[in-house]
């Protein structure tokens, strides 16, 4: 199985995602809120955008998004360029809960992978992070 690159990046995600799970439950808020709040946080983005960033289906967005709103820590804005089309931006109370949970997350990761080097977390990050930009 150690050989099985499919298995190998689904089992390391499930592990990483349970662990940045497990330290955001006391800000109320799971990995994919926070991959979320990161992504509006550089700039306000229609649903639409979120969907295509996060690659989600669009109805897991809107819920994702509800959830948020419903928790104050995003906002819904008609977007001046087409009135059809939603923003979606972090709050001001979203951007200060960010901060905590953010740092909560990085550290449940951190510690998730500590069997990795420093040098070897970004050769890691980078091949990641290829795939991602060059294969979707």
């Amino acid at each position: 199985m150690t050989e099985d690159l499919g298995f190998l990046l689904a089992r390391t995600s499930g592990m990483v995602v349970r662990a940045a799970n497990g330290a955001l439950e006391p800000h109320r808020l799971r990995a994919r809120h926070l991959t979320l709040m990161r992504l509006v946080d550089r700039a306000a983005l229609s649903q639409r955008e979120i969907s295509t960033n996060l690659g989600l289906d669009p109805s897991n967005v809107v819920n994702l998004i509800d959830e948020l709103e419903a928790a104050k820590l995003i906002s819904r804005s008609p977007d001046p360029r087409d009135r059809r089309t939603r923003l979606i931006a972090l709050t001001e109370s979203g951007r200060a809960h960010l901060a905590g949970a953010q740092d909560a997350a990085i550290q449940a990761t951190n510690e998730t992978i500590g069997a990795l080097s420093a040098p070897e977390r970004r050769q890691l990050i980078a091949l990641l992070a290829k795939i991602v930009t060059t294969g979707a």
